[in-house]
């Protein structure tokens, strides 16, 4: 939560809240910051460029891109760019940062064409009634039409 935070308050130009969850986010143990979902290098590469530390902030962006090239995954791979953009963007090297996000553009449209036929309605299953101390359980269902179960089928090719 802290690293969304210092993200969301550079990106509204508040650098004295943004610092505060930085501050915060450094204090964590180690073993929560290696955690994927921090996404920890991205959050220093965007919180050192907001505060002019270039070197920094091009170092953590290096350790992001190599974690996302190692993870491949799309969400990752589309964020990294988008991230990268906006760092290179504040440094003045629009090109760069305009083929960035023209690649990250391009991966988004190709997954939704890929999905696009789906018809998944999901439904939130819990009890009527919650009491504090005691076990929550719930459950997801789920389904898709038959159409797009063939669609599906024939797209994987």
């Amino acid at each position: 939560m802290y690293s969304n935070l210092t993200r969301q308050y550079v990106f509204l130009g508040d650098l004295v809240h943004a610092e505060k969850y930085f501050r915060k986010l450094m204090e964590m143990p180690p073993e929560t910051l290696i955690a994927p979902n921090i996404w920890l290098e991205k959050t220093m590469a965007i919180f050192y460029e907001a505060n002019n530390q270039w070197e920094e902030s091009n170092q953590a962006l290096e350790e992001f891109k190599h974690g996302a090239n190692f993870m491949k995954n799309t969400i990752v791979e589309v964020e990294m760019k988008l991230s990268s953009a906006w760092v290179l963007e504040r440094q003045g090297r629009f090109n760069e940062a305009k083929i960035l996000r023209e690649e990250a553009g391009k991966i988004r449209r190709e997954r939704e064409e890929r999905f696009e036929h789906a018809d998944l309605q999901v439904y939130l299953m819990v009890r009527g009634q919650v009491v504090v101390g005691e076990e929550l359980r719930c459950g997801l269902i789920w389904s898709m039409s038959a159409e797009s179960l063939a669609s599906s089928s024939t797209s994987r090719g």
